[in-house]
Order: C-alpha cells, then sequence, then structure tokens
C-alpha cells in the first residue's frame, strides 16, 4: 500500500524514525491503532450516554402524547428505534474485532 503525506508530516516521521529507530511502516501503523483505539473508545463512550436515552424517552413519550395518526406514529416510532438501539456498523464491529484480537 501507498501513503502519500504532506511533505512537513512526512519529514517529521523519517526525524521520528531517526531518532527511535522504528521504521516509518512502523511508526504508521502504530498511529492508525492509537486513532483507531481512539474511535472505539469514543464509540463505546456515545453508546454509554445516558442523556442519548433520556432523550429518546422524552421523544417517544412526545410521540405517545402527540401524534394521533397511527401511521405517522408507527413511522416514528419505528425512527426512534433505530436511534436508541445501540447497533454496530460493519467499522464498529471491526474495530471491536481488532481490539479483541490485541490489534489495537
Amino acid at each position: 500500500m501507498t501513503v502519500t503525506l504532506d511533505d512537513d508530516l512526512h519529514r517529521a516521521l523519517r526525524l521520528k524514525s531517526d531518532e527511535t529507530r522504528e521504521s516509518l511502516s512502523d511508526l504508521v501503523s502504530e498511529a492508525v491503532r492509537v486513532l483507531l483505539a481512539e474511535d472505539l473508545e469514543d464509540i463505546s463512550d456515545w453508546h454509554g450516554r445516558s442523556d442519548r436515552h433520556e432523550g429518546c424517552s422524552l421523544i417517544a413519550r412526545h410521540i405517545a402524547e402527540n401524534v394521533t395518526d397511527a401511521a405517522q406514529r408507527a413511522r416514528l416510532e419505528g425512527a426512534l428505534k433505530t436511534i436508541s438501539t445501540p447497533t454496530g456498523t460493519a467499522y464498529e464491529e471491526f474495530l471491536k474485532q481488532l481490539e479483541a484480537d490485541g490489534t489495537i
């Protein structure tokens, strides 16, 4: 794979490689691991946020109290279920797999 970096980033990476005696590839791989681990942590934090669940509860109550059209209520409840149910994207699931196998 080829990665193109802007000149200043490439120079900084080369200098770090010289100082640490790590290859450019190892340094880039480690940086990507850190970035992916941060993403996984952010995703986990987002799923665990109580204000997200409280907001969904308020919306559900509003729907129940104010939407009289059954078809519209069903559509809104379906959309709310999609928002409030923590489902993993392919990216999220793959990050979890990478974490489980020790890659990140």
